[in-house]
């Protein structure tokens, strides 16, 4: 089976070299322990082979000790091969720990078995320049009650630097044991161990040591034959037998070695049962666990139990898993391990105080600081000092120091000292000093109950922690040093803004915190620019602040760190005025009609000035306008004021050139000017309205016309409609009576002619009938009007009827015949029908509040919104979006994020607000 399998990052010829000659990142915990995490080489009896296998306490998934010795003989539950670790970090020194643990301690002869197994062994590596991973110094196993030490005298070149500190450790009040065999691959560079079968004793010698209670009797002899195994470039895919040294091809015949396993960190925890359980020394994958979640439940045996099997969950008391097959309760977790004749070393000091324990178990270890600065099973920038178990011989270890700690959390400046447990019995003293020995705190028996829970600050970051007087009794405690400084300003400076601009305070105002905590800024006014303003000009949203116009103000800035430490400071800002810009065009013709069918064309022309001012806030722009080449219509000199940021202007040009400058002034004086030059062509004096050829290529049947009156006439006749609708009659034309009696003839493409008659009486809509030629003779109009289909479908399909009947009028696409009319009274009459006809098609571009619709907008697929204030927004697949009448009339433009902050509040608003430019007609 193909699996991929994690690599640390390093250049296997690092190793082979030995050092390196840059500098180098610092490693984590866990790349710590995968590098140097041991080759197991595992006894295996054959009778029982599933209590050989290591795995993980929780593998029946559950966290109870009581039934892992029958959950084991269960064949359906995995055991995946992991190893638990841990990392104890001082200034000079890493101490790695690994932990194994079988569910059951078994005998073949029956006695000494207990439920749950769990031995390991201690790494000293030392700090080095020559590899990122350190040196290795020393290794301690434990072997059921016993601790055996080792060294390295014979590695040889090319790795001799990896080990090169151990050839000077000698004998401390403990002897070394022998030296230690190693195995080099991608993965790192790893100590080789031997566990005994059955009771799973961990040593590091082949074979053992002596009695049969520290033999291992079948062990790997590839490891000790080759002082350094090479294993470099393995393909490790599934369970394989073990490779040849120096050749990743091949494998040895391991016929002749009896009955084994060997583990190897691969990043992957192969499961053997699924293997056939192995016992010809195949090499199976392990990962590694950190021993954290058994660390955290250390204290459950105070809690009720989870189990049905027993009162207890996972521990019995502390450091000493529960298990009631066999001897009961006969396990221990790494903080409850104990050399039963060692001296003064006792719980938990292999697991939390591992510099002691070197330091008292070796000499030769040169440059070696007791003082701990972190650990891989607490939090960061925290280390625990924790025991609870009655000894004796308190003398002894208090005259040799041992009964002290000291903790620095380097990347503190200060830190919270936290007693979450004291048990002071009789005449002991706890002592809290600070670096130099000056004592902080003493607490006593008599006075431990002001502490019990809770903390102090120190206002420095190295503490230690002394015990004194100590009596035999049950005494213990568990205390935290947590680093804990208050974040400190790096920069905190007065800035400046541009109108419209946005900033970001880190710009200005840095934090930095000792520890590394993530850090919140949160921001407020102090001198707040919005007062007595009429609209808000300066916003906040998180670190960043925008205005839009031109003021001063100043801001409190509040820095809080993840332990609720805050700091603050105030800056103040400046807003500078941005002068606006302006470009100006000549607008010859400018699209109109629906779907932009039609093209209407404003008489002789106009010219399009459109204003960019990063002041959201419309105060008046003052423009003047100067035609340089001719002025015969008298353009030069014409100043407007406006608060559209599009202004258009009516203006007829003489043909020929033209050169238009523009100045644009705001509110504060600051200007700008633009200019456009054009040429007037001798056909655009007298444009006229145009239609696409594609639109009108054919001609409209009677029945479409017809229906489409009709369907007007359905709607309104017999309902009294008010000439408020139409506009009343005397208004439009002056003389009501001409609309009394009128008769529309349209004339159809396939020569035939429509005819209607239209009455009205006191001002009121009263008929709308087609009428026959024998109707006619004896109806007596008042007026006949004369128009085609196409000037009909035009103006019922147009944005604005009145204005294309107005240039229908003009170029005489509509006759009044009978009646001598002014031009006042056929611009009436155009706005008559222009009105009809805009009610005989509903306008696409109306839409109701909260609707949103889909047209088609100059050739674009757009949707129509109409906002809070009432006004209608286009919004465009691309270009900021457009404001338009009802009449699908550009009247400006506007945001995305303006439109969000009505929508939000539009309480107070003007009808126009947001509008950032409109129609100066």
């Amino acid at each position: 089976m193909m699996r991929a399998r994690k690599t640390i990052l390093f250049i296997s010829m690092i190793l082979f070299l030995g050092f390196v000659q840059t500098a180098m990142a610092e490693p984590t915990y866990e790349e710590l322990a995968a590098y140097w995490a041991p080759v197991i080489s595992h006894d295996i009896d054959a009778e029982n082979v599933r209590a050989e296998y290591i795995t993980k306490f929780n593998y029946d998934g559950d966290w109870c000790g009581c039934n892992n010795w029958n959950n084991l003989d269960n064949d359906n539950l995995d055991l995946p091969a992991y190893v638990y670790y841990w990392v104890v970090e001082t200034k000079t020194h890493y101490f790695i720990g690994y932990a194994l643990f079988h569910p059951r301690d078994w005998s073949s002869k029956g006695a000494g078995e207990h439920e749950n197994d769990m031995e390991g062994i201690l790494l000293v590596i030392k700090k080095s320049d020559h590899n990122e991973y350190g040196q290795f110094v020393a290794m301690v196993t434990i072997a059921h009650t016993d601790f055996w030490s080792y060294t390295d005298k014979d590695t040889p070149y090319p790795w001799y630097d990896l080990v090169a500190p151990s050839q000077n450790v000698r004998n401390g009040k403990e002897d070394i044991d022998g030296d230690v065999d190693f195995v080099i691959d991608d993965f790192g560079f790893h100590p080789v161990i031997y566990v005994q079968s059955e009771g799973h004793g961990i040593l590091g010698k082949k074979g053992g040591h002596g009695i049969l209670t520290y033999k291992v009797t079948d062990y790997a002899p590839i490891f000790d034959e080759n002082k350094v195994t090479d294993w470099s470039g393995v393909n490790w895919n599934g369970i394989i037998n073990p490779p040849v040294s120096g050749n990743p091809s091949e494998t040895y015949d391991t016929s002749g070695w009896d009955d084994g396993i060997i583990y190897h960190y691969e990043g992957v925890a192969d499961d053997p049962t699924q293997y056939g359980n192995p016992k010809d020394w195949q090499v199976v994958g392990y990962d590694l666990l950190p021993i954290n979640n058994l660390w955290k439940r250390r204290f459950d045996y105070e809690e009720p139990s989870q189990c049905n099997c027993s009162d207890k969950t996972t521990f019995d008391h502390y450091g000493t898993f529960d298990g009631d097959d066999g001897d009961d309760d006969a396990a221990n977790a790494p903080w409850g391990w104990d050399d039963h004749d060692d001296g003064p070393v006792y719980p938990p000091d292999f697991f939390i105080d591992p510099a002691y324990l070197v330091d008292y178990y070796f000499d030769g270890l040169g440059e070696f600081n007791r003082t701990y600065v972190g650990s891989s099973f607490t939090d960061k920038n925290e280390f625990v000092i924790e025991t609870f178990q009655p000894y004796e011989n308190h003398t002894e270890r208090w005259n040799g120091w041992g009964w002290r700690w000291e903790v620095e959390i380097e990347n503190s400046r200060e830190v919270d000292v936290y007693f979450d447990r004291l048990n002071i019995d009789n005449n002991g003293l706890l002592r809290l000093k600070g670096e130099n020995g000056n004592v902080i705190l003493s607490i006593s028996s008599g006075n431990q109950n002001n502490y019990r829970g809770g903390k102090i600050h120190v206002p420095e970051n190295h503490v230690i922690v002394e015990m004194d007087n100590l009596d035999d009794g049950n005494w213990g405690f568990s205390i935290r040093v947590k680093g804990n400084s208050t974040p400190y300003f790096v920069r905190a400076e007065d800035f400046e803004i541009e109108e419209g601009h946005e900033v970001d305070i880190k710009a200005y105002v840095k934090a930095e915190d000792p520890e590394g905590d993530n850090l919140t800024y949160k921001l407020e006014f102090i001198r707040n620019p919005n007062q007595n303003q009429n609209q808000q000009i300066c916003y906040i949203d998180g670190t960043r602040i925008q205005c839009w116009d031109n003021c001063e103000g100043s801001l409190r800035v509040v820095v809080t760190d993840e332990d609720g430490n805050s700091i603050e400071t105030e800056v103040g800002f400046t807003v500078y005025n941005v002068p606006p810009t302006c470009s100006v065009e000549f607008n010859p013709c400018e699209c109109s009609g629906f779907d932009c069918s039609g093209w209407v064309c404003i008489p002789n022309h106009t010219i399009t000035i459109t204003i960019d001012d990063p002041g959201i806030y419309d105060d008046p722009w003052t423009v003047r306008i100067n035609d340089r080449n001719s002025d015969e219509f008298g353009i030069s000199g014409r100043w407007y004021q406006t608060s559209s940021r599009r202004l258009v202007i009516d203006v007829s040009f003489e043909q020929g050139e033209h050169d238009i400058q523009v100045s644009v002034s705001d509110k504060d004086g600051d200007s700008n000017w633009c200019s456009h030059q054009f040429y007037v062509e001798a056909d655009e004096l007298n444009t006229t309205c145009t239609r696409p050829p594609d639109r009108f290529a054919e001609a409209y049947c009677a029945e479409l016309i017809h229906e489409a009156i009709k369907e007007w006439e359905r709607a309104h006749i017999g309902k009294s409609v008010d000439l408020d609708f139409l506009g009343p009659a005397k208004d439009l034309f002056g003389v009501e009576e001409l609309l009394e009696r009128v008769v529309l003839y349209i004339k159809m493409r396939d020569g035939s002619t429509l005819k209607y008659r239209v009455e009205l009486k006191n001002g009121y809509l009263k008929d709308i009938e087609e009428i026959s030629e024998e109707e006619l003779k004896s109806y007596n109009p008042s007026l006949r009007v004369y128009t085609d289909d196409i000037t009909v479908v035009d103006i019922l399909q147009s944005d604005n009827p009145s204005i294309c009947l107005k240039y229908a009028f003009e170029r005489g696409d509509i006759r009044i015949e009978g009646t001598d009319l002014g031009s006042n009274i056929k611009l009436g009459i155009g706005k008559f029908f222009g009105r009809i006809g805009a009610k005989f098609i509903e306008s696409p571009y109306d839409v109701k509040p909260g609707e949103a619709k889909k047209i088609t907008f100059r050739g674009e697929n757009v949707i129509l919104k109409r906002n809070p204030l009432g006004y209608i927004v286009v919004e465009r697949g691309s270009g900021v979006p457009l404001v338009i009448d009802e009449r699908g009339v550009v009247i400006g433009y506007t945001t995305e994020g303006i439109q969000k902050l009505i929508e939000a509040d539009p309480a107070g608003l003007s009808p126009n607000a947001g509008i950032l430019g409109g129609v100066g007609r």
